[in-house]
């Protein structure tokens, strides 16, 4: 498939929406949990893929499966504890699973080359983030009554748990070259910020490296869209 810049730049835009956009809201409105910041992000990634939502019968029946599931669940919770924070939780989740769906969509469709461009812009751009906390302490927003603001995320673990979900992907698919770029700036800024959740993914990270003529590029599709799922 031809390399399409204006497509991907919008496809990379989304999803460092869905990274920074519910940090954002989580500490400018004091909000509870980062899920009103995601649950706005997905609805701008739906907004914006909308006319590409197609859906097929076994697709559908599988989705009413899994929600008709977690209704249930979530009501006998309930019922059981008091508790009802999960049923709460099932309207955000139609938004996230929708905005999983449209991505999955774009993803599927490009080839290893423009997924391997596409992660190494993300992950570049969260290095900056942390790269950059250590020399700017905003103090707008609510970010100045932080212990460590990565601006515009809240702490170093969060930064750090982003950047974990595209480092594997990214080393099976690169070269040399660039996947040594990649974890010397991933161990510096575990070092830096400093983060033991970062340190530990770059490790095992640096195995992959070493190991990866001996595992199958197909596996990257694999756990970039559960890692994306997990993003959303």
């Amino acid at each position: 498939m031809k390399y399409t810049f204006s497509g991907n730049l919008i496809l990379t835009l989304e999803i460092l929406l869905l990274i920074f956009l519910p940090e954002f809201i989580f500490v400018c409105f004091n909000t509870s949990s980062v899920t009103v910041g995601l649950l706005l992000a997905c609805v701008i990634v739906i907004m914006f893929n909308f006319r590409k939502f197609k859906i097929n019968i076994e697709l559908l029946l599988i989705l009413m499966f899994i929600l008709v599931f977690l209704h249930l669940i979530s009501i006998i919770i309930y019922f059981k504890t008091g508790y009802i924070k999960p049923l709460l939780s099932l309207l955000p989740f139609y938004f996230m699973l929708i905005a999983s769906y449209l991505l999955s969509k774009k993803f599927i469709k490009l080839s290893i080359f423009e997924i391997e461009k596409i992660t190494f812009v993300i992950l570049n751009t969260l290095f900056t983030v942390g790269f950059l906390s250590k020399f700017y302490d905003p103090s707008f927003c609510n970010y100045g009554l932080l212990n460590k603001p990565v601006f515009p995320i809240s702490e170093p673990s969060h930064l750090a748990l982003a950047i974990n979900i595209f480092l594997i992907p990214y080393i099976l698919v690169t070269n040399f070259k660039k996947g040594l770029f990649v974890l010397i700036n991933a161990s510096l800024l575990s070092f830096l910020l400093p983060s033991a959740t970062l340190l530990i993914s770059t490790l095992l990270t640096t195995l992959f490296f070493f190991l990866k003529k001996f595992i199958q590029k197909e596996i990257f599709y694999i756990i970039i869209f559960n890692n994306l799922f997990n993003l959303v």
